[in-house]
């Protein structure tokens, strides 16, 4: 029979926690996160769904006809499917989801949608609104205000988050270990 005994690591607590700040302000990895968070936001919308899990709203027929008539007069998006609300008639509100900022000292990560937006032509094919058509951040604004939400965080958007997070901090504690 063999008895072990664990002890304890003399700052075990402190070495962990150091490790962890030191990878929580990780660039790389904040990028990362940052660009898996905007890829599965987009794929969600696509979808039809919003990242927080919510099925977005189901279009009026009154709108589904309507979009499908200024389909004629505008270029619409390789992700569009008539009658299907996932914010894709022509591409630009998902196409202009970015990573904006990064903030270390936070660990955290700000994705938004941004620039302005090409207003739609009319169904005569004449473009509209040109100068009222809101930028893409106010367009989620709107879509928040309408209850359609285009970001949020769901369970396997975390689970990516968290499997980045644990890649780095593996690798830091390696390193940390081959140093000694």
């Amino acid at each position: 029979m063999a008895k072990v005994t664990i002890k304890g690591i003399p700052k075990l607590k402190e070495n962990v926690k150091k490790l962890f700040e030191e990878t929580r302000s990780d660039a790389q990895m904040l990028i990362e996160i940052g660009e898996k968070t905007v890829e599965l936001t987009k794929a969600f919308n696509r979808a039809g769904k919003s990242p927080d899990g919510k099925a977005h709203k189901k279009l009026s027929k009154s709108w589904i006809d309507r979009k499908e008539k200024l389909t004629k007069t505008n270029k619409v998006s390789d992700f569009y499917i008539s009658g299907f609300s996932n914010l894709t008639f022509t591409g630009q509100l998902l196409d202009s989801i970015k990573l904006k900022k990064i903030n270390q000292s936070e660990g955290s990560v700000i994705i938004n949608a941004t620039g302005p937006r090409k207003p739609y032509n009319n169904l005569n094919g004449k473009s509209v609104g040109t100068k009222n058509t809101p930028t893409n951040e106010k367009l989620v604004e709107y879509l928040r205000d309408m209850k359609r939400f285009v970001f949020g965080i769901n369970k396997q958007i975390e689970n990516n988050i968290n499997r980045i997070v644990r890649k780095y901090l593996n690798k830091r504690i390696k390193e940390t270990f081959r140093k000694k």
